[in-house]
């Protein structure tokens, strides 16, 4: 990004693979087949598949990916347990 923006002075060195790297992506800039924008590791949703999470972060992402809203889980925790509910009932009348 500080390439993009301030071309190679941003570079502390000069090195032929940075100097490749830099035409190339400056040229797709150019010809706008290629966009850079910031991508926080708070909000990159592969983080919770391979990092460790605090509880927020964490369910964050599961209600992302299971797409419902945090005010919805006691009902499907409710839906679930009503289910299981039933499950057990028929498996213990059949039982008998």
């Amino acid at each position: 990004m500080k390439l993009e923006k301030n071309g190679k002075q941003s570079n502390g060195k000069q090195t032929r693979h940075i100097n490749i790297h830099y035409y190339v992506v400056m040229d797709r800039i150019a010809v706008i087949e290629l966009t850079i924008e910031l991508c926080p590791t708070l909000e990159m949703i592969g983080n919770f598949f391979t990092k460790p999470l605090q509880r927020s972060h964490f369910r964050g992402f599961r209600n992302t990916i299971i797409s419902i809203e945090e005010d919805d889980i006691p009902s499907y925790n409710a839906e679930a347990r009503a289910k299981l509910e039933a499950n057990e009932n028929r498996v213990d009348s059949g039982a008998e």
